[in-house]
């Protein structure tokens, strides 16, 4: 793969694979008790997740990320499991992604895409023009993403002056901030945790292209990277939660539009379109970064002959075609049977209810199953330090103890997110808890059950190989 990345490029990456923009206004709907989770959240499960995420891009920059990391320190079968639980939400990402764009356009009119096939759609319409985006030259994508990128920090700098310009004309923040009971957590808004644990997901996306990287500037690049991505995530997060807080209140969450409205109420409607305008594009681009950096999970798995080889094969431009268009396949056949298929086959209240039902559980089960393969985040380091001492202690970035720690609240805020999900519906007026429960949680043990049996079949493929070697054939 060609090296052309630099350090904007992979800061470029992990900002918008982690800072969803959606995410703050559900955030704001608890009031001001938000800030509070999203720095607890930010110190016990995202700092430890950048920490480790850092100390091994450090000891294998390589490309592969998890898979590459995990298939070094604990073998094929865990490498595989890792990989698996972490690629598959990549792939309803993409299309959550896209979905987010439609939910914009819905917001600026009323009467857009109301129903499940019109969604259905664009959505396919979408990815079909976002595969053929994603298979051209890394340079020319990664330039395109960086401008998209671009409009989203612009976009948030809009909102936070528009924040701003609403105190200081005299206006009174729309939530209160001064009373203790405020910032006060507990069971009313603790499903705020497990919810905020998710928006953290991700940092270890970039480094699915790690050998991608310039090679004289890898390990800095991946040291800088991780460093002024996770100030910039975090900061957006808050100010974007402060900005709804402030100009609309915690009833501002319900408001599909709450940013672009916030800014034409603050400063006009221009400012508002231009608000609009870099939204929707950052909306329509940024779900490609899961297309082209997941891709490279699976070339890399069918280079060690865990995956068929077909999978492994580049493009003139050298990207990873065949695996970019197995994933949006998967991308389509998800969003024929969400949205086309399933809420018209069965006539189970109205079709866009099922079809929301179905992206719902879909979305919470996959993130239940990126957050299994976070631990191993964790458990690679330790390991890696006690098999490879001397390559730990020559790029080692904090203190061997230390990584214990990370790996106890790491661990801890993953178990904790998990059960806080399965407990709390994201849909309690379509799905009750227990129902909720039952349809997350089966869907959940469905999907870990695949990578199971996906890693044995790799462990046996990878054992075929070694015996043929070995006997000459």
């Amino acid at each position: 793969m060609p090296p052309v990345l630099s350090k904007l490029d992979m800061t470029a990456i992990f900002f918008a694979a982690i800072f969803y923009l959606t995410n703050s206004a559900t955030a704001a709907a608890a009031g001001a008790v938000s800030f509070l989770y999203w720095l607890i959240c930010g110190v016990v499960f995202f700092l430890p997740c950048v920490l480790s995420t850092a100390q091994l891009g450090l000891l294998f920059p390589h490309e592969g990320a998890l898979y590459n990391w995990t298939y070094r320190t604990l073998g094929t079968f865990w490498g595989f499991f890792a990989a698996f639980c972490a690629w598959l939400p990549g792939i309803l990402a993409l299309v959550s992604g896209f979905g987010t764009a439609i939910t914009y356009l819905q917001g600026l009119h009323d009467g857009w895409l109301t129903a499940p096939w019109q969604q259905g759609v664009v959505l396919a319409i979408l990815i079909l023009l976002g595969t053929v985006l994603t298979v051209q030259p890394l340079r020319v994508l990664q330039g395109v993403l960086n401008v998209t990128v671009g409009l989203l920090l612009l976009a948030v700098l809009l909102i936070t002056v528009a924040t701003f310009a609403w105190l200081l004309t005299g206006h009174a923040p729309a939530t209160s901030f001064s009373h203790l009971d405020d910032w006060q957590p507990g069971p009313a808004n603790f499903v705020l945790f497990g919810f905020l644990i998710q928006s953290y997901l991700g940092t270890e996306v970039p480094l699915a292209m790690a050998s991608e990287i310039r090679p004289e500037q890898r390990r800095q690049v991946i040291r800088s990277h991780l460093r002024w991505g996770s100030l910039l995530v975090v900061a957006s997060y808050l100010v974007t939660t402060f900005a709804v807080l402030v100009v609309r209140g915690p009833q501002g969450a319900s408001d599909p539009v709450v940013f672009i409205s916030l800014v034409d109420q603050a400063l006009g409607r221009i400012a508002g379109n231009v608000t609009a305008v870099c939204l929707l594009c950052f909306f329509v681009i940024a779900p490609l970064i899961y297309n082209y950096t997941f891709a490279r999970l699976l070339l890399v798995a069918a280079i060690d002959g865990h995956l068929p080889t077909s999978l492994a094969k580049l493009n003139r431009a050298r990207a990873p075609a065949n695996a970019i268009y197995f994933q949006s396949a998967v991308a389509l056949v998800f969003t024929a049977l969400s949205y086309f298929a399933l809420p018209y086959l069965f006539p189970i209240g109205q079709p866009a209810d099922l079809s929301t039902i179905i992206f719902t559980v879909s979305l919470a089960a996959l993130t239940l199953v990126w957050l299994t393969s976070i631990p191993f985040l964790f458990i690679d380091v330790l390991v890696a330090a006690r098999r490879q001492p001397a390559l730990f202690q020559k790029y080692r970035i904090l203190p061997y103890p230390l990584f214990w720690l990370l790996a106890l609240l790491g661990t801890l805020s993953c178990l904790l997110a998990i059960v806080d999900t399965l407990l709390n519906s994201w849909i309690p007026d379509l799905l009750t808890p227990t129902a909720w429960w039952l349809a997350v949680g089966g869907t959940t043990l469905a999907c870990l059950t695949l990578g199971l049996l996906g890693s044995m079949v790799a462990r046996g493929e990878a054992s075929w190989e070694r015996w043929r070697g070995q006997a000459g054939l």
